[in-house]
């Protein structure tokens, strides 16, 4: 859920927050699996398709891969409700991120 602390006056979220969520849910997948948490993000790339607003929940759908060494991730911040209604195959993200570790 996303509170009055992530957003900026228009009660948008601040686009320095998706980076910062989404390295989270990449390290509690990793520790689900096994892989290594003390990581460090080295690039991220985003795509905004709507914003999201205070009060709002969300759901991050990920999907972790490796190319050779390096771990990277996948996935988006979906709305919660349109989620839950439409299935995942059916709904398109608010965000969409990839981030390589």
């Amino acid at each position: 859920s996303f509170g009055m602390m992530h957003t900026d006056s228009n009660q948008h979220v601040n686009s320095l927050v998706y980076p910062q969520l989404f390295e989270e849910a990449c390290l509690r997948r990793f520790r689900a699996h096994d892989l290594p948490t003390s990581v460090l993000a080295r690039t991220m790339e985003i795509g905004y398709r709507k914003p999201c607003f205070a009060g709002q929940d969300v759901s991050i759908a990920l999907r972790a891969f490796r190319v050779g060494d390096a771990v990277s991730v996948v996935g988006g911040f979906y709305d919660a409700k349109e989620l839950t209604r439409s299935g995942l195959a059916s709904t398109k993200p608010n965000a969409y991120v990839r981030m390589a570790f």
